[in-house]
């Protein structure tokens, strides 16, 4: 079980930076439209 939720709070780290580098990536080209 420990080990279980040890690979599954990875995971969830990974998906949380994916998610954080793409609306890095939107928010970019938003502002440059903005502009």
């Amino acid at each position: 079980m420990a080990l279980f939720f040890t690979d599954f709070a990875e995971l969830d780290v990974d998906w949380a930076n994916d998610i954080v580098n793409k609306g890095r990536k939107l928010y970019k080209k938003e502002k440059r439209k903005g502009d």
